[in-house]
Parts: structure tokens; C-alpha cells; sequence
């Protein structure tokens, strides 16, 4: 079975220190893939995602993902 791998939106909100929210800048993008953001609009989106009730968000696409646990699996082939 594989997996993809998921961001905890809760746990990268504990990160308080500026540099740590600079090294996030440009690794998300809007839903065209473009556009990266920086890292305040980063902190910003784990905001939006946590005020949607999403505990975690996909690294990549993932046509089977729970916002609470990730992804739940793909049947290898």
C-alpha cells in the first residue's frame, strides 16, 4: 500500500520563531500551483486550514485524503 505524506497544520503552528516560518517561503502555492507564498502567508493558510477543522493537509495530490488522518492508503500496482 502506499501512502503520500501530510503536513500536521497544528504542529507547525507551534513554531513561533520567524526564521522557521521564513524557511516554509515558496513551499506552498495557490490551487494552480502557482504563485508560492511567503512565509507568513504560509502561517496565514495553517490558519485557514486549522479554522476549517483540517488537523492535516496533503504534501501533494491525493485522491483519497482525510483532513483529520491523511491519506488512507492506495492499493499498489
Amino acid at each position: 500500500m502506499i501512502r503520500h505524506l501530510s503536513v500536521s497544520v497544528r504542529g507547525n503552528l507551534k513554531k513561533t520563531d520567524v526564521q522557521l516560518w521564513k524557511d516554509w517561503e515558496g513551499c506552498i502555492t495557490d490551487e494552480n500551483g502557482e504563485n508560492p507564498k511567503s512565509g507568513l502567508e504560509v502561517r496565514k493558510f495553517f490558519l485557514n486550514e486549522l479554522a476549517k477543522g483540517h488537523e492535516v493537509v496533503p504534501s501533494g495530490n491525493c485522491d483519497n485524503f482525510c483532513f483529520q488522518k491523511g491519506c488512507l492508503g492506495h492499493m499498489d500496482e
